[in-house]
């Protein structure tokens, strides 16, 4: 007697069959003709006969189902793998089957269950790896795919980039020096200003900034002597700790913060950069509405 597993296996095998256009009348009229079984030739699969294989069950002969998910996922729950061609399987059908064939593994963990789901996921990865080859030949015959032609990944490559990226940067701090400078708040006692006025003078040397030193204690320090004393500036654009630094370019209208506290002069680079290169985005955001 028959298992419920092994009774819905043979129900879908009959509904596969019928899906595959083996007409009731051309079966009827093969069976006809044959010869009375007494009659017959010994046969059968204890006379060491094989059992018939039916065809690969190609994609055109997937149930047409509306995709009714529930009836699909139920349709690859029960449907034997050997029924189907799974090199050819869309895959959107190969990713539901893999899921419904580890269901079935987990709920009945039988060699047969286990071994549909081995075969449904090694088809998955045998189609992963044909995409990958097909991936990786794109990016070799069509260079102009490969994120990797322009931004180069070996280490030889990156320092190129690296080199070339600190150029223009560079070429950018120097073409706007004659616009932009930069605003210097600190006291003359404290040693983190006294620490960011030796970093900060390197830069501007460099990159040939101004810079508008601006004491708060009415004294200066060695690397600006003849500092402006803060005449209520710093409270109007936000000064609120000392060492502050603001980036301003006057013929812009433009004046932000680009930090407080000591900043090494990479540090400080960075953040100029940064500033110079947003600018846009930042006025448009403080221009009313």
């Amino acid at each position: 007697m028959l298992s419920p597993l092994g009774l819905r296996t043979t129900l879908i095998a009959c509904v596969i069959a019928c899906m595959t256009q083996l007409s009731w009348a051309e079966s009827w009229e093969s069976s006809s003709i044959k010869m009375p079984f007494l009659d017959g030739r010994k046969e059968g699969w204890f006379w060491y006969e094989d059992p018939p294989r039916r065809a690969p069950l190609r994609p055109s002969a997937l149930p047409e189902l509306s995709w009714d998910v529930t009836k699909v996922r139920d349709w690859l729950r029960h449907v034997p793998v050997a029924e189907l061609d799974l090199d050819h399987v869309p895959s959107r059908i190969l990713k539901l089957l893999i899921e419904e064939k580890r269901l079935v593994s987990l709920d009945d963990p039988t060699v047969d269950t286990v071994r549909e789901y081995f075969l449904v996921q090694k088809a998955a990865f045998a189609r992963a790896q044909r995409f990958t080859n097909m991936w990786q030949l794109a990016l070799y015959t069509e260079p102009e795919l490969d994120y990797h032609t322009a931004h180069p990944v070996s280490a030889l490559g990156h320092t190129l980039t690296a080199q070339a990226e600190r150029r223009a940067e560079d070429q950018l701090l120097n073409d706007v020096n004659q616009q932009a400078g930069l605003y210097f708040f600190f006291t003359s006692t404290c040693s983190y200003c006294q620490a960011q006025a030796k970093a900060l003078k390197l830069f501007a040397d460099t990159y040939g900034w101004k810079v508008f030193a601006v004491t708060q204690d009415g004294f200066g320090l060695p690397e600006y002597p003849h500092p402006k004393l803060d005449n209520g500036m710093g409270e109007n654009v936000g000064v609120r700790q000392v060492p502050t630094i603001l980036l301003a370019i006057p013929s812009e209208h433009f004046l932000v913060p680009i930090g407080a506290g000591l900043m090494p002069v990479e540090d400080l680079r960075t953040r100029v950069l940064t500033v110079l290169k947003n600018r846009k985005d930042l006025l448009a955001g403080s221009s009313p509405s």
